[in-house]
């Protein structure tokens, strides 16, 4: 009865609503969604987005890892303006195609780029679970409800050129994501000046993360640590939690912060 009464009413929301369903998210950032996301609250991860949405500068390139279907993504580059570019990784089909369909109402294809694959160590297939919506994960063997996805080295992607913000959400995979850009995060000419991660230790046994692994990646790239308070993340607080990395060494173009 309810799948019944849901198909009428999205119907309905189509012809009330043709261009989307407008959200205010975090009552700052305005977006269409799809009808078919019309539960979503407005209420979006709300210290984060803060914090990235007021770092983010105009012509900045930034990188959205496990872009979802692109809240972040169309905001970011509304952000970052005509002179910008968000780069968008998403590799479950479904999300991935909700992702096009957002960055395409809210007019801003001009600006964003999306991949469809998971950003890891190297580049090469990888195992990932597909249609969970919010819980997907990767792993390097094949466990039930995973298939085989694309996976990409942002050091690939991005060869030559530069990145100034990275935000991962890779749900248990974040230090594949860093290792798979280490030429990247080395060179003070083309590193994100700010890199935010949400932290999924309860993946961690499949990608063969610990506290201390990440930690240490993170500062062999002379990167520093920090919650969004502001207070330096030591491996005791690597719980799920979201954590925002800075370079050690500032360089001119990292001054702006």
């Amino acid at each position: 009865m309810w799948d019944i009464m849901r198909f009428f009413y999205e119907k309905a929301l189509v012809l009330l609503f043709p261009k989307g369903i407008e959200r205010i998210i975090n009552g700052t950032d305005r977006i269409l969604i799809l009808h078919r996301f019309h539960a979503t609250a407005e209420t979006y991860e709300p210290r984060v987005w803060e914090h990235i949405m007021a770092h983010v500068l105009p012509g900045d390139i930034a990188v959205d890892v496990g872009a979802y279907i692109g809240f972040y993504t169309v905001s970011l580059a509304k952000h970052v303006g005509p002179e910008g570019k968000i780069f968008a990784f998403e590799p479950d089909p479904d999300n991935y195609r909700a992702l096009q369909e957002h960055v395409k109402m809210n007019n801003v294809s001009d600006r964003v780029i999306t991949i469809q694959a998971a950003a890891i160590s190297y580049s090469g297939d990888v195992f990932f679970t597909i249609n969970r919506k919010l819980d997907s994960r990767v792993s390097f063997v094949q466990l039930d409800n995973m298939q085989k996805v694309r996976g990409l080295r942002l050091d690939d992607v991005f060869r030559e050129g530069r990145i100034d913000i990275l935000k991962i959400d890779a749900e248990g995979s974040e230090e594949e994501v860093l290792k798979g850009a280490s030429n990247l995060l080395q060179d003070d000419r083309r590193c994100p000046r700010l890199i935010y991660i949400e932290i999924h230790p309860y993946n961690w046994s499949l990608m063969g993360t610990t506290s201390d692994s990440i930690l240490s990646l993170i500062k062999s790239y002379n990167y520093c640590a920090f919650s969004l308070d502001g207070y330096p993340v030591e491996e005791k607080d690597l719980h799920w939690s979201e954590i925002v990395l800075y370079k050690r060494k500032l360089t001119a173009r990292h001054l702006s912060l």
